[in-house]
């Protein structure tokens, strides 16, 4: 007979002490602490470690057994206490799978199974912490600043991401009034300085966050109106300013907590007949969710996870039961809160997996931007959708048309896209992977770029197979439109005139293709194209559409640093850097700012710290034409070198020869140099026309 979860459970209580000072003698040994870097274990902590961490352990894992998913989720996440869990998923996941083996090792000793018993025993070990050894290479990194709150939604969000097939990587860094940690950027940008970031989650005044909040709390019921409102300004204005200071870090999407009023006083806690919260602190809440929803909606990048909704959807004193029985708590401190906010947190991060290098939304037609089929009868169309997707246009992304379908079929009056919304279009009857493949060179961008929207899942499923780097969706699928919604507050749109100049750029770059495709003489094909570059050092006015090209660029992007816009800035100021610029214009009209050059003055050199050309630009010998005009500044200002840099990265192979086909010679595995005496023999480019920047 098989030995079932509660008899398994039994036996491990019974065991306890003993199990408890074997798993204490290797995971808290010297050599385990110091080789795995360990903190918050002190000489002589036994006792604590034992009956504070290790006791409260061992139950979990029976109360696990039965198949708790509450538990489970709660013993995964205490798993991390004493774990390097600031360390990349990779090492991570090694550090567990030596001390899982050894705590499996210590627990069939103790407990003296049977063989057939011991089978059971690893089955139950092993689907428990299979969570711990993953080692995701590409995982949605989040970084989590508050209180404990966040914890709690460490525990529960990984498991809600992993059943969508997201692997989640959770980071917390505390500022808490209980534990005399105030709000300060430091830890931040140190972390931010050696970890790549997707998410950052910021909850100021959740339990008991910071210490000014705590204040307030206390004095709510006593003040007036104009006293409350005062006290809120001041909350504000440090949120406010805290934000500031970290869009000058990053600029990826920030999800801000609005506040609960959790946690509640003791009395109001436990006695029904009370209302949840007193006037006073429902007054302060009203105020202060409004000034956080007006930071969130005036914050670039910026997205609300809405407390007051969640507390009063379940009730506050549902939201603050604490989930761990009296023995456990110990260790924690597990509410339910962190459970019913963990919801709002996989909208973003579902939408961030499938969205986040988007560049071109690729549409089918029929029954995706309206139900039924056009040619074959009246259809319902989705004008919520269509508008949706001109908004995204107008914020910088490529709409294109992929249906099968014939051309006269297609009732655009009764549409509200119409076909100057779309970059390209393709809507015939040839097989989608061979349309998107023909998209992707007319446009020059990478497959890895694009998204398909399709309501057939053969289609779907065809284009996955041949080009497995197009991410394809369901348009049937509610959550692919609610992640489109989101795509405003990535950084992939922008809400500049560039961006919204994109559609008609590359609708221009098609027409390019199609001029050129059949001129073989290609000095004579480039100069049919009537080409123009406007060269200049970069202008207060260019900052946006520099800072849009450094973040965005990919391929031609010679060492892919990103440079925020405040960095950007401070250089254009700089005696030792110079931004230069390109424009480039032909016969079908302008792309406006295409290039852009980094260069760093010192030592009588010119350094290129970055190169960087938009795609929509490549293949004209722009960049040759712009390093020409580089060179010959750096002449003028009788430099006696230029050196340029390329790091290679997965996607800017295409710039891989710049310096190479612009005579540079090779000095180190990185950087090529230009010497003063080879200056004059890099020439301006035939069929690009310089003119003047107005």
């Amino acid at each position: 007979m098989e030995l079932a979860a509660p008899q398994l459970a039994d036996k491990i209580r019974a065991a306890k002490p003993a199990l408890v000072q074997a798993w204490y003698e290797h995971q808290f040994s010297p050599s385990w602490v110091a080789n795995w870097q360990i903190s918050g274990v002190r000489e002589g902590d036994r006792e604590r470690l034992t009956e504070r961490f290790l006791a409260p352990l061992v139950e979990l894992l029976c109360r696990c057994l039965g198949g708790d998913q509450t538990m489970s989720a709660i013993y995964l996440d205490e798993r991390l206490r004493y774990a390097p869990h600031r360390e990349a998923m990779s090492r991570r996941a090694e550090f567990f799978q030596q001390l899982l083996n050894q705590d499996l090792a210590s627990l069939r000793k103790t407990l003296s199974l049977a063989p057939p018993e011991e089978a059971v025993l690893e089955q139950y070990w092993q689907e428990l912490h299979a969570p711990l050894l993953r080692a995701s290479e590409l995982p949605v990194s989040l970084l989590a600043l508050g209180d404990c709150l966040m914890n709690e939604i460490r525990v529960f969000l990984p498991a809600l991401c992993a059943q969508q097939n997201i692997a989640l990587d959770m980071r917390c860094i505390y500022f808490s009034n209980a534990q005399q940690r105030g709000l300060s950027l430091d830890d931040v940008k140190a972390f931010l300085s050696v970890n790549q970031v997707d998410l950052i989650g910021i909850s100021f005044f959740s339990f008991s966050g910071i210490p000014a909040y705590s204040l307030v709390l206390r004095e709510a019921d006593q003040l007036d109106q104009d006293g409350l409102q005062s006290r809120v300004d001041m909350l504000l204005a440090q949120a406010r300013d805290f934000i500031a200071e970290l869009r000058k870090l990053t600029n990826v999407p920030v999800l801000l907590h609005n506040v609960s009023g959790l946690p509640l006083t003791r009395w109001r806690h436990h006695l029904p007949v009370l209302p949840p919260l007193s006037r006073g602190r429902k007054r302060l809440m009203a105020l202060l969710n409004q000034g956080l929803g007006d930071l969130a909606e005036h914050t670039e990048n910026c997205l609300l996870i809405d407390e007051w909704q969640a507390v009063n959807q379940y009730g506050w004193r549902p939201a603050s039961k604490n989930l761990l029985p009296k023995a456990l708590r110990t260790m924690a401190h597990t509410s339910a809160f962190g459970q019913m906010l963990s919801p709002q947190y996989l909208k973003p991060i579902r939408a961030f997996q499938h969205l986040k290098k988007t560049k071109a939304l690729l549409l089918d037609f029929d029954n995706t931007l309206w139900r039924g089929v056009m040619a074959d009868e009246e259809v319902e169309q989705f004008h919520g959708r269509q508008k949706l997707l001109r908004e995204l246009k107008n914020a910088g992304l490529l709409l294109i048309a992929v249906s099968k379908n014939s051309e006269e079929n297609i009732r655009w009056q009764e549409m509200t896209l119409q076909p100057e919304d779309f970059a390209a279009t393709k809507i015939n009857w040839q097989m989608k992977p061979q349309n998107i493949a023909e998209v992707a060179h007319e446009l020059n961008l990478g497959l890895n770029s694009f998204v398909f929207i399709d309501d057939n899942p053969v289609e779907r499923e065809l284009v996955a197979n041949e080009l497995p780097d197009v991410v394809c969706l369901d348009a049937e699928a509610d959550w692919v439109w609610q992640s489109l919604e989101l795509l405003f507050e990535f950084p992939n749109t922008q809400q500049t005139e560039e961006a919204s100049k994109r559609t008609e750029m590359y609708q221009q770059q098609v027409a390019r293709k199609q001029s050129m495709g059949g001129q073989l003489d290609y000095p004579a094909m480039m100069a049919s194209l009537g080409l123009t570059m406007r060269f200049s050092e970069a202008l207060d006015k260019d900052l946006d559409r520099v800072s849009e090209l450094v973040s965005r660029t990919n391929q031609f992007n010679t060492t892919t640093i990103r440079y925020d816009k405040s960095e950007l800035a401070e250089m254009m100021t700089s005696p030792n850097f110079r931004i230069f610029v390109a424009e480039l214009g032909d016969k079908f009209g302008e792309l406006g700012i295409v290039c852009v050059a980094v260069i760093e003055c010192k030592d009588n050199t010119w350094y290129i710290a970055n190169f960087i050309m938009s795609c929509r630009a490549m293949g004209f010998n722009l960049e040759l034409a712009m390093l020409h005009q580089v060179v010959k500044l750096a002449q003028a200002a009788d430099v006696s070198a230029v050196t340029g840099r390329y790091v290679a990265s997965d996607r800017n192979l295409p710039c891989a020869q710049l310096f190479a086909n612009a005579g540079f010679e090779k000095s180190n595995d990185i950087d090529w140099q230009l010497e003063e005496a080879s200056f004059d023999a890099l020439q301006a480019v035939e069929w690009i026309t310089q003119k003047p920047r107005s």
